[in-house]
């Protein structure tokens, strides 16, 4: 049950944090499916570290050093999987590997907050070893997202406040819905960018017209301007 509500608030946490860095609406809806599956993920965990805890063939100590920080990683890797379909071009393997690797790390920042604090201190050890485990994930992500990046659209939303998305295969889409870069008053859907083979284009959905767009290509859409950053 701890790890259930450990993943359900991660991943709302996560998710809502992605939403609101992308200017975009946390909707209801999309909140309880988040939910949902970030318990899942926490129930898989557990189950696996319930398993894994009942087989007395190890030590206590590789137990509590080694077992527990691979089940958060399994963990860290179910919501890197859950966060990677929320984030444009990065993929299932690679939000996988960031979600391991800061689940791995996450959870042992989480056992030295733990072990740090008095027993009478042991829910605030717990919230504080949470927040250490949905910083590394995220941070995890960041870098991984950041590796991997050949081409990147920036929305400047403000002076000072800017937001980087992956070009990739995936479309990048602008408009007034569910969109990844959302523009008041525009359709849903109204135009989208692409980077495939090597070339970049700004595609308008109502006529299927592309335009070719390289590295240091400025867009106005709506009160929005967008760059687009590539490798030279």
């Amino acid at each position: 049950l701890w790890m259930g509500t450990t993943g359900a608030v991660l991943a709302a946490t996560l998710v809502a944090a992605g939403e609101w860095h992308q200017r975009r609406d946390f909707r209801p809806r999309q909140l309880g499916q988040v939910l949902l599956l970030g318990a899942l993920a926490g129930l898989i965990a557990g189950a696996v570290a319930q398993a894994a805890f009942s087989v007395e063939v190890w030590p206590p100590r590789v137990h509590e050093y080694v077992i527990r920080p691979l089940c958060w990683a399994l963990m860290g890797a179910l919501l890197g999987l859950l966060l990677s379909r929320t984030v444009p071009n990065l993929g299932a393997w690679r939000g996988l590997l960031a979600g391991a690797v800061g689940g791995g790390v996450g959870g042992v920042g989480f056992l030295l907050v733990c072990q740090m604090l008095p027993p009478a201190l042991q829910a605030l050890a717990r919230m504080a070893g949470l927040g250490t485990l949905g910083l590394v994930i995220a941070a995890a992500l960041l870098v991984v997202e950041k590796l991997f990046r050949e081409a990147s659209l920036e929305v400047i939303w403000a002076p000072n406040e800017a937001t980087n998305f992956n070009l990739g295969a995936q479309a990048v889409t602008l408009g007034g819905g569910e969109d990844h870069v959302f523009v008041r008053g525009l359709p849903p859907r109204f135009a989208s960018i692409v980077f495939a083979d090597g070339v970049i284009e700004y595609v308008e959905s109502a006529t299927g017209r592309r335009t070719p767009l390289k590295d240091g290509s400025r867009l106005e859409i709506g009160k929005l301007n967008l760059v687009i950053h590539a490798a030279k």
